[in-house]
């Protein structure tokens, strides 16, 4: 006997985020400056105090028995002297096959700006000093957009800026301009001696090792513009979604009980706002209304001007390949609801998906929200058109809301659409998605 099961809802949910701190442990003492460590870094040079504080704090190294003061910094290198300066915790995922991906393990967990993290080749360019105002910021817990970082660091005297005339803060600031090696020691020495040494910015999640050196190993879904969501980690118990556009990461998607993300935990109950703005970040804490509301997911974005505009781009998108790709990530989310609440995932049927993404279509196309076409056919009608023969079949609406994350939420907090989500009849699903309108549709054959 075939049964339908159906149910609509119509909503938006929006966004929200908090810190900790740790003290980093850097030492100082006068037998640090006594000895001459590197042959090219004379005692009567300007940086030479720093070069020797760092290089006993284990921040710097040299090569082949020289410190090299002059050259270029990489944005590797930098972000070894960064993630040592501020005692980001060792990364459990070490590869020993490259060392640049240890330290960017560690620094893409507290989600450091940075361009290198899924390119090697990127790794090895010039660092700027822009990208350089960016991290500290994001650190110390301040705004990380360009302009924010800047001004900070400015303001507090951690720098002067290079360009005084300019009363633009970025040019003044001189963001486009590289560092040398001594320019970078010097300036870490600087923020030591004034006290700017604790870190503020909290991990993302409890996972770590999100850097690849092969990122086409990874899966990823195309989200629109030139954003990508790449899976960090693919268990449905732990399921945890990077944000990425050009190598760097922009915002994520957790779900993992137990982690936590700038002072929240997902498992707990949430008792304040459920949309903040914190440390550069937009955040919405997804609640289970079921479940004494406590905290089922976490969806992020990076706040900043550039980010703003990749994320625009990606809602202006109104491809074919974005729509199709999204359509397979929400049965990726709804199989983590499932999985959690310890039913088995559903298979994603393109079949079914066709007849979803045709009513999707026609209640954009007609302007209407509705199980009920225009012509009087119903879901069941439309399934059998499609020549689907099922045993049992459901259908959930939703409309209006910004983003797949979104959608499921509030379809997650309404009863009927929840039944359908977690029934355990249900073996494979199909969605499609036309503007921000969503039809899902489940089936067991």
């Amino acid at each position: 006997m075939k049964q339908w099961l159906h149910i609509f809802v119509i909503g938006i949910v929006l966004l929200s985020f908090a810190p900790t701190s740790q003290a980093a442990t850097l030492q100082n003492n006068d037998s640090f400056y006594k000895t001459q460590v590197f042959p090219d870094v004379s005692p009567s040079a300007s940086y030479y105090n720093a070069v020797q504080w760092a290089y006993h704090n284990k921040i710097i190294s040299g090569s082949n028995g020289k410190f090299n003061p002059t050259d270029t910094l990489k944005e590797a290198q930098f972000a070894k002297m960064f993630a040592e300066f501020f005692q980001f915790p060792i990364s459990t995922q070490q590869n020993s096959n490259d060392w640049t991906a240890t330290y960017y393990n560690r620094l893409i967990a507290y989600n450091v700006p940075l361009n290198g993290y899924n390119s090697t080749a990127v790794r090895n360019q010039p660092i700027n000093r822009g990208l350089v105002a960016r991290m500290i910021a994001h650190a110390l817990g301040q705004k990380s957009d360009l302009t924010s970082a800047v001004t900070y660091l400015m303001e507090t005297g951690i720098s002067t800026g290079q360009n005084l005339n300019e009363t633009d803060p970025v040019k003044r600031f001189g963001a486009s301009n590289t560092l040398t090696r001594s320019q970078a020691a010097a300036f870490l020495y600087r923020m030591y001696e004034n006290g700017y040494v604790e870190l503020k910015a909290t991990a993302t999640s409890n996972a770590s090792g999100t850097v690849t050196n092969n990122p086409t190993n990874s899966k990823e879904y195309f989200m629109g513009g030139a954003v990508t969501a790449r899976v960090v980690n693919n268990d449905y118990k732990s399921y945890e979604l990077a944000f990425v556009s050009n190598h760097q990461v922009i915002g994520g998607y957790l779900t993992k009980d137990g982690a936590t993300f700038e002072g929240y935990t997902i498992g707990s109950a949430l008792s304040g706002n459920k949309n903040v703005e914190k440390n550069g970040k937009k955040i919405t804490l997804f609640v289970d209304t079921h479940a004494k509301n406590k905290i089922d997911a976490i969806y992020w974005t990076e706040d900043s001007s550039s980010a703003d505009l990749k994320l625009k781009a990606l809602q202006n998108d109104t491809s074919a390949k974005k729509y199709e790709q999204l359509a397979r990530l929400m049965v990726e989310i709804t199989n983590i609801s499932r999985a959690k609440a310890g039913v088995a995932a559903l298979t994603y049927d393109t079949k079914v998906a066709a007849v979803a993404k045709a009513h999707s279509v026609d209640m954009v196309t007609h302007k209407y929200f509705s199980h009920n076409s225009l012509n009087g056919s119903t879901p069941f009608d439309r399934m059998e058109a499609a020549g689907l023969d099922y045993r049992t079949a459901g259908e959930n609406l939703a409309d209006g809301h910004s983003t797949i994350f979104h959608a499921h939420n509030g379809l997650f907090n309404s009863p009927g659409h929840r039944k359908n989500i977690l029934n355990k009849e249900f073996k494979h699903a199909g969605v499609g998605i036309e503007n921000r309108t969503y039809t899902m549709n489940f089936i067991t054959y």
